[in-house]
Protein backbone atom coordinates (compact mmCIF):
# COMPACT_ATOMS: atom_id res chain seq x y z
CA UNK A 1 0.00 0.00 0.00
CA UNK A 2 1.61 3.45 -0.76
CA UNK A 3 2.12 5.70 1.86
CA UNK A 4 1.12 9.06 0.33
CA UNK A 5 -2.42 9.42 -1.24
CA UNK A 6 -3.53 12.64 -2.97
CA UNK A 7 -0.50 13.87 -2.09
CA UNK A 8 -1.26 13.50 1.35
CA UNK A 9 0.45 11.09 3.85
CA UNK A 10 -1.17 8.08 4.84
CA UNK A 11 -2.38 9.24 8.46
CA UNK A 12 -3.20 12.51 7.36
CA UNK A 13 -6.21 13.56 9.35
CA UNK A 14 -6.21 10.69 11.39
CA UNK A 15 -7.09 10.06 14.56
CA UNK A 16 -3.68 10.29 17.32
CA UNK A 17 -3.56 7.51 19.84
CA UNK A 18 -1.49 7.60 22.72
CA UNK A 19 1.43 4.73 21.46
CA UNK A 20 1.78 7.02 18.76
CA UNK A 21 2.43 10.44 21.13
CA UNK A 22 4.50 8.54 23.26
CA UNK A 23 6.57 7.29 19.77
CA UNK A 24 6.62 10.87 18.95
CA UNK A 25 7.84 12.27 22.45
CA UNK A 26 10.68 9.73 22.55
CA UNK A 27 11.59 10.07 18.72
CA UNK A 28 11.33 14.06 19.07
CA UNK A 29 14.65 13.60 21.74
CA UNK A 30 16.62 12.38 19.16
CA UNK A 31 15.60 12.85 15.61
CA UNK A 32 13.64 16.47 13.90
CA UNK A 33 9.95 16.95 13.19
CA UNK A 34 10.71 16.15 9.42
CA UNK A 35 11.79 12.78 10.21
CA UNK A 36 8.92 12.17 12.70
CA UNK A 37 6.59 13.14 10.50
CA UNK A 38 7.78 10.89 7.60
CA UNK A 39 8.13 7.49 9.69
CA UNK A 40 4.33 8.55 11.05
CA UNK A 41 3.41 9.14 7.70
CA UNK A 42 1.81 12.74 8.63
CA UNK A 43 2.38 15.69 8.01
CA UNK A 44 5.13 18.40 9.27
CA UNK A 45 2.18 20.67 10.38
CA UNK A 46 0.43 17.63 12.02
CA UNK A 47 3.39 17.07 14.07
CA UNK A 48 4.17 20.24 14.91
CA UNK A 49 0.38 20.84 16.20
CA UNK A 50 0.95 17.67 18.47
CA UNK A 51 4.31 19.36 20.10
CA UNK A 52 1.97 22.55 20.33
CA UNK A 53 -0.29 20.68 22.54
CA UNK A 54 2.51 18.76 24.71
CA UNK A 55 4.01 22.26 24.97
CA UNK A 56 0.39 23.34 26.43
CA UNK A 57 0.74 20.52 29.27
CA UNK A 58 4.35 20.37 29.75
CA UNK A 59 4.07 24.90 30.69
CA UNK A 60 0.48 24.92 32.05
CA UNK A 61 0.19 21.86 33.44
CA UNK A 62 3.65 20.78 34.60
CA UNK A 63 4.81 24.59 35.36
CA UNK A 64 7.91 24.18 32.94
CA UNK A 65 10.01 26.43 31.50
CA UNK A 66 8.90 28.19 27.59
CA UNK A 67 12.40 28.23 26.15
CA UNK A 68 13.58 24.16 28.18
CA UNK A 69 9.66 22.94 26.40
CA UNK A 70 10.84 24.70 23.28
CA UNK A 71 13.90 22.91 22.91
CA UNK A 72 13.03 19.94 24.10
CA UNK A 73 10.07 19.89 21.49
CA UNK A 74 12.30 21.13 19.24
CA UNK A 75 9.68 24.13 18.73
CA UNK A 76 10.32 27.87 17.74
CA UNK A 77 9.38 29.74 21.29
CA UNK A 78 7.57 32.48 19.06
CA UNK A 79 5.58 29.34 17.45
CA UNK A 80 4.80 28.52 21.10
CA UNK A 81 3.66 32.27 22.39
CA UNK A 82 1.70 32.73 19.19
CA UNK A 83 -0.16 29.27 19.91
CA UNK A 84 -0.54 30.51 23.42
CA UNK A 85 -2.23 33.82 22.30
CA UNK A 86 -4.21 31.89 20.06
CA UNK A 87 -5.50 29.66 23.10
CA UNK A 88 -5.89 32.71 24.93
CA UNK A 89 -8.14 34.63 22.23
CA UNK A 90 -10.51 31.39 22.13
CA UNK A 91 -10.37 30.73 25.96
CA UNK A 92 -11.49 35.11 26.48
CA UNK A 93 -14.12 35.96 23.60
CA UNK A 94 -15.61 31.99 22.63
CA UNK A 95 -15.42 30.67 26.28
CA UNK A 96 -16.10 33.84 27.99
CA UNK A 97 -12.62 32.79 30.29
CA UNK A 98 -11.63 36.06 32.59
CA UNK A 99 -8.61 38.06 30.96
CA UNK A 100 -6.84 37.69 34.34
CA UNK A 101 -7.23 34.10 34.79
CA UNK A 102 -5.98 33.54 31.28
CA UNK A 103 -3.31 35.59 31.57
CA UNK A 104 -2.26 33.73 35.03
CA UNK A 105 -2.87 30.27 33.65
CA UNK A 106 -0.51 31.19 30.07
CA UNK A 107 1.85 33.08 31.56
CA UNK A 108 0.99 35.80 29.00
CA UNK A 109 0.67 39.54 29.89
CA UNK A 110 -2.25 41.20 29.53
CA UNK A 111 -1.80 44.04 27.32
CA UNK A 112 -0.17 41.70 24.84
CA UNK A 113 -3.39 39.66 25.33
CA UNK A 114 -5.76 42.47 24.39
CA UNK A 115 -3.67 43.46 21.62
CA UNK A 116 -3.84 40.18 20.37
CA UNK A 117 -7.47 40.43 20.62
CA UNK A 118 -7.67 43.52 18.77
CA UNK A 119 -5.53 42.76 16.05
CA UNK A 120 -6.94 39.34 15.66
CA UNK A 121 -10.82 40.89 15.42
CA UNK A 122 -9.52 43.56 12.97
CA UNK A 123 -8.62 40.71 10.74
CA UNK A 124 -11.81 39.08 11.05
CA UNK A 125 -13.57 42.24 10.56
CA UNK A 126 -11.53 43.03 6.85
CA UNK A 127 -12.42 39.33 6.18
CA UNK A 128 -15.92 39.43 7.04
CA UNK A 129 -15.90 42.72 4.99
CA UNK A 130 -14.13 40.82 1.64
CA UNK A 131 -16.10 38.23 1.83
CA UNK A 132 -19.25 40.40 2.13
CA UNK A 133 -18.39 42.43 -1.01
CA UNK A 134 -17.71 39.19 -2.45
CA UNK A 135 -21.35 38.05 -2.16
CA UNK A 136 -22.62 41.54 -3.01
CA UNK A 137 -20.64 41.29 -6.53
CA UNK A 138 -22.01 37.51 -7.01
CA UNK A 139 -25.85 39.05 -6.28
CA UNK A 140 -25.18 41.65 -8.42
CA UNK A 141 -24.25 39.84 -11.26
CA UNK A 142 -27.00 36.79 -10.47
CA UNK A 143 -29.35 40.01 -11.03
CA UNK A 144 -28.13 41.24 -14.19
CA UNK A 145 -27.88 38.19 -15.79
CA UNK A 146 -31.95 37.16 -14.21
CA UNK A 147 -32.66 40.57 -15.84
CA UNK A 148 -30.96 39.68 -19.58
CA UNK A 149 -33.05 36.69 -19.29
CA UNK A 150 -36.61 38.52 -18.14
CA UNK A 151 -35.33 40.70 -21.39
CA UNK A 152 -35.06 38.26 -23.26
CA UNK A 153 -38.28 36.58 -22.63
CA UNK A 154 -39.89 39.62 -22.62
CA UNK A 155 -38.87 40.68 -26.29
CA UNK A 156 -40.79 37.38 -26.96
CA UNK A 157 -44.18 37.66 -28.66
CA UNK A 158 -47.03 36.04 -27.26
CA UNK A 159 -48.44 33.26 -28.80
CA UNK A 160 -51.82 31.50 -27.37
CA UNK A 161 -51.85 27.85 -26.69
CA UNK A 162 -54.04 26.26 -29.75
CA UNK A 163 -54.94 22.75 -28.54
CA UNK A 164 -55.86 20.06 -30.76
CA UNK A 165 -58.97 18.24 -30.30
CA UNK A 166 -56.92 15.28 -28.84
CA UNK A 167 -55.24 17.63 -26.32
CA UNK A 168 -59.11 18.90 -25.00
CA UNK A 169 -60.22 15.94 -24.81
CA UNK A 170 -57.60 14.45 -22.68
CA UNK A 171 -58.04 18.14 -20.79
CA UNK A 172 -61.73 18.10 -19.99
CA UNK A 173 -61.39 14.17 -18.77
CA UNK A 174 -58.35 15.31 -16.38
CA UNK A 175 -60.90 18.67 -15.01
CA UNK A 176 -63.40 15.19 -14.39
CA UNK A 177 -60.87 13.76 -12.20
CA UNK A 178 -59.58 11.26 -14.63
CA UNK A 179 -56.25 9.49 -14.12
CA UNK A 180 -54.57 10.46 -16.99
CA UNK A 181 -51.13 8.45 -18.79
CA UNK A 182 -49.70 10.25 -21.71
CA UNK A 183 -46.82 9.02 -23.52
CA UNK A 184 -45.68 10.02 -27.11
CA UNK A 185 -42.36 11.10 -28.80
CA UNK A 186 -41.19 13.98 -28.55
CA UNK A 187 -42.27 17.32 -30.06
CA UNK A 188 -45.88 15.55 -29.85
CA UNK A 189 -47.80 17.94 -27.23
CA UNK A 190 -47.12 15.88 -23.81
CA UNK A 191 -46.42 19.27 -21.88
CA UNK A 192 -48.63 21.36 -23.25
Amino acid sequence: MSSVKNNKPENHGAKWCEDQDDWLLNAIKIKDQEYCAKQMKRTLKSIIARLLKYAYIKIVNEKKNLEDTAKELKLDIKCIQTHFLYIAYRNIIYENKDINIVSKELNIDIDTINEHIKITNIKREEALKINSEKLKIKREEELIIEEQNNTQTDIMPYQPIILSEQQRNVLEKFKEGCNIFLSGEAGTGKTV
